[in-house]
């Protein structure tokens, strides 16, 4: 399975595969049953998935750490708006806006805390 894979990774991603690289092969194959490949090749294909692989994390990394970080500004300011506006909400109030993921909820969330007239109407926003 994986020269199977490594094979078809050659003929449709490989810089500098070509299509009499892909003819010698498939004669080998039909004729031993089974080829080596190059370390070569082999070296470039891992290398290459590798690569792809590492970028591919590193930007998921960095899109969750800003959406994280984004989401705890902003239930931050709700509480800092509440605190200053009313009075400091309950941990479990502070814990149940701490929770919460949505950037377009905290930001209805936001608004609302400007303009509650208490915690309880707050809270009541929150279900």
């Amino acid at each position: 399975q994986e020269w199977n894979n490594a094979l078809n990774y050659a003929i449709t991603s490989a810089k500098h595969f070509s299509s009499e690289d892909f003819i010698n092969i498939t004669k080998q194959i039909e004729q031993e049953g089974d080829i080596s490949m190059s370390t070569s090749l082999l070296d470039q294909l891992i290398a290459e998935r590798e690569a792809k692989g590492e970028a591919k994390g590193r930007m998921e990394g960095e899109t969750k750490g800003r959406m994280e970080g984004e989401t705890k500004g902003k239930s931050e300011m709700i509480i800092r708006i509440l605190s200053r506006r009313l009075r400091l909400p309950s941990k479990p109030l502070q814990k149940k806006i701490n929770s919460i993921q949505n950037i377009e909820k905290l930001d209805e969330l936001a608004d609302f805390a400007l303009t509650c007239v208490s915690l309880e109407e707050f809270v009541t926003a929150l279900k």
